[in-house]
């Protein structure tokens, strides 16, 4: 799968732009649902957690995450590049008001780069990831951008 967005570069003093289709597949939100590991399908093991990621067509994603019933979130934005069936992220910015906690979570390290499988199937987003050695995939699914969920 290919995914085709509109991103810009910045050259020097100059801009320089390289415009691809602005619709993908990936774009949008997705919301946590779930994990696949060793081969089981497993629901949401904390229902009181909601996870959202947004892909916009700039080429950039925000993850965030915050749980029902607590104070704070964890909140950071990548830019991504989609090649084949590979989801290619450099996280650019880190709240500075997240959670204390969320800096321990690699997932929220300013300047990480991930390269991470990943399938669409129907409404779900599966990136997989390696877990000790074995796959593990996470399931999210498309939600309406409209939706309450941050």
């Amino acid at each position: 799968m290919i995914l085709k967005f509109a991103f810009i570069f910045i050259c020097g003093l100059s801009t320089c732009s390289a415009l691809a289709a602005e619709t993908s597949p990936i774009l949008g939100k997705w919301q946590y649902d779930g994990f696949i590991y060793e081969g089981n399908r497993f629901p949401n093991p904390n229902p009181e957690l909601e996870l959202t990621f947004t892909f916009s067509a700039d080429g950039t994603d925000r993850l965030f995450w915050s749980r029902k019933n607590e104070v704070g979130f964890c909140e950071r934005i990548a830019n991504f590049e989609v090649v084949d069936d590979h989801l290619k992220q450099t996280i650019v910015w880190v709240n500075p008001n997240n959670r204390s906690e969320c800096a321990q979570d690699s997932d929220m390290q300013l300047g990480r780069e991930t390269d991470s499988e990943f399938s669409i199937q129907g409404v779900e987003l599966q990136i997989k990831f390696d877990l000790s050695g074995k796959p593990l995939i996470y399931i999210l699914k498309f939600i309406d951008p409209n939706s309450p969920v941050p």
